[in-house]
Formats: structure tokens, C-alpha cells, sequence
């Protein structure tokens, strides 16, 4: 009986105890965000072919997430997705190049999405048209056909910086969710998984330089990456004005 009386007491302790640690490792409030030879130090330490030597901004997506554009030793213009996760600022993705993608905080909710670039000076883009497009199509199953029209919504940043952070329009979000929501989908997104690729959605985007030419993003493309950890990211596909239809 008396072994009773001091197990209960003990055990309770260990579960309050264990909670309180559980709390503070994974949902205590995030900590002063590292300076920037901080982050040029991790950043190189865990993917030297990087090879940061500037950072232009630090970009709070929200309490949590920090967006990291910076310029590397041999003239690339990268960037870097930072997010405090088990109690620490994590950077989960890095990459040499600046190509348009979506950071998804949230893979269930639309209105968490962030579109984030950071293009190099020299393709000379002044300005970015977003699209979320679903196309036009013919569609059957159990006996059913059903025709679904082509969704095109547009929406034009100017670019005043090399970099961005174009929050998710409310618009396009309400969107996303309804469609995703509504039965039956056909999954012929360009995506493998996530609510974009349920709604058959994707999202596409065309440069433009000062003369309002569509620019050339040579300097922008093909480079290499780093990922680790709890992150989603989809690639934003260049579009062509051909696949653009007149408004």
C-alpha cells in the first residue's frame, strides 16, 4: 500500500513534467531570428555548393517562417526557407537559383501558400504575371461525362527588387479550396500531391522587362538544392503568352 502511494505521486510527476518539455520543444515561441553571418554560416555548413556570400533580406512569412534570399561568391542569386521547428531556427531548403516556387505552409490550406523568387539582375525582369490556371476538359467516370471550363486568374507584381514574396490572393485561396472540395476531381494537375493537384490547378507565371517583352531567365534556372525536413514546395512552371487566352 505505501509503494502505492509514493508510484502515483512520482508518476504524475513524470507526466507533467514530460508535457511541460513536450510544450516547450515543440510549441514555444520562436526565439530572436539569427543575424546575418549567422545564417551565412549554416547555410554554408550544411550546403557549401551554395557558397553564400551576401544576404539581402530576411522576409517573416509568419511567426515561424523566414524567407532568406541571398547572393552567393560566384554572382548567383539563391535562396533559403527557414523555419523554427524542435525548439531552433531550421533552414529546410536551399537553393542556388531564384525560380519562382510556392512555399506551402500549410499543405491543406491555400491561404497558407506563398509564391517567392529571387531572380538575377541580369534577365532584366520588371515585371511578373501570376496564373492559376485549370484547363478546359472532358471528363467521365461511372458512366458519367462532365464538361469542366478553364479557370484563368491573373495577377501582375511589379518587380522592385531582385527577390519576392507574393502572399496567396484571397481569391485564388477561396478557390482553391471550393474546387478541391467539390466532387468529382480529376487529377491531371502538373503536381504529385497536395490540394493543387486535386483541384487539377496549377500555377504558372510569365516575366516581362522594362519594354514589356517577355524576359529571358537564363541566369535564374538550372541550379541545385538542398531540402530537409518538415517542408512543401511546388514548382511554378514559365508559361509562354500562347497559353495565356485574351481576358
Amino acid at each position: 500500500m505505501n509503494k502505492r502511494l509514493f508510484i502515483f505521486p512520482l508518476l504524475a510527476v513524470v507526466i507533467i513534467a514530460s508535457s511541460i518539455l513536450a510544450y516547450w520543444y515543440y510549441f514555444s515561441k520562436p526565439t530572436e531570428f539569427p543575424k546575418s553571418d549567422q545564417l551565412l554560416e549554416k547555410i554554408h555548413r550544411v550546403f557549401p555548393e551554395a557558397s553564400p556570400k551576401v544576404i539581402q533580406d530576411s522576409i517573416a512569412i509568419d511567426e515561424r517562417h523566414r524567407f532568406v534570399p541571398f547572393i552567393s561568391k560566384d554572382d548567383k542569386y539563391g535562396v533559403s526557407y527557414w523555419q523554427w521547428e524542435n525548439h531552433k531556427w531550421k533552414v529546410v531548403s536551399i537553393e542556388t537559383t531564384g525560380d519562382v516556387h510556392v512555399w506551402k505552409i500549410d499543405n491543406n490550406d491555400p491561404s497558407t501558400f506563398y509564391l517567392l523568387w529571387n531572380f538575377h539582375p541580369d534577365d532584366q525582369v520588371n515585371q511578373l504575371k501570376f496564373y492559376m490556371i485549370r484547363d478546359r476538359g472532358y471528363h467521365g467516370a461511372n458512366r458519367q461525362l462532365w464538361y469542366e471550363p478553364r479557370i484563368q486568374i491573373e495577377k501582375k507584381v511589379e518587380q522592385k527588387k531582385s527577390y519576392g514574396v507574393l502572399k496567396m490572393p484571397k481569391e485564388w485561396a477561396a478557390s482553391m479550396s471550393s474546387f478541391s472540395q467539390a466532387g468529382p476531381m480529376e487529377q491531371t494537375g502538373l503536381f504529385s500531391n497536395g490540394i493543387l493537384f486535386n483541384a487539377g490547378m496549377y500555377f504558372g507565371y510569365i516575366p516581362y522587362d522594362q519594354s514589356g517583352k517577355v524576359a529571358r531567365t537564363m541566369n535564374s534556372a538550372n541550379g541545385s538544392g538542398f531540402q530537409n525536413g518538415n517542408f512543401n514546395q511546388e514548382y511554378v512552371r514559365q508559361l509562354s503568352e500562347s497559353e495565356i487566352e485574351k481576358q
